[in-house]
């Protein structure tokens, strides 16, 4: 696992961590969400609703409200094959997932 972890001083209390990890995307983002939940943290609905086709999919935008003290954070999942314009237009190699977590 790689990560990259961004902090934008403009940006009050906000933290931005890329993560480079091995595993088809849906599964990846299905070990966060259950880590999440084990730490406390309750999943928010998704923003918006799945493409027709893929509702058996877990959704690659998550939000999370978080136990008293904590803060609160979003998960975005990028697929294999994605380039991410913010990461120097780095493409992702096959079989990982980048997820882009978001504390605020």
């Amino acid at each position: 696992m790689i990560s990259k972890i961004v902090h934008d001083p403009l940006a009050d209390r906000t933290m931005t961590i890329w993560s480079l990890r091995p595993g088809d995307w849906p599964d990846v983002v299905d070990s966060v969400r259950a880590d999440a939940r084990d730490a406390g943290y309750a999943e928010r609905p998704p923003p918006e609703s799945p493409p027709l086709g893929l509702s058996e999919l877990p959704p690659r935008n998550l939000r999370f409200s978080p136990p008293p003290g904590v803060p609160h954070f979003a998960l975005s999942a990028y697929a294999p094959g994605e380039t991410i314009e913010t990461m120097r237009n780095e493409t992702i190699p096959p079989g990982h997932t980048v997820l882009r977590l978001r504390l605020y």
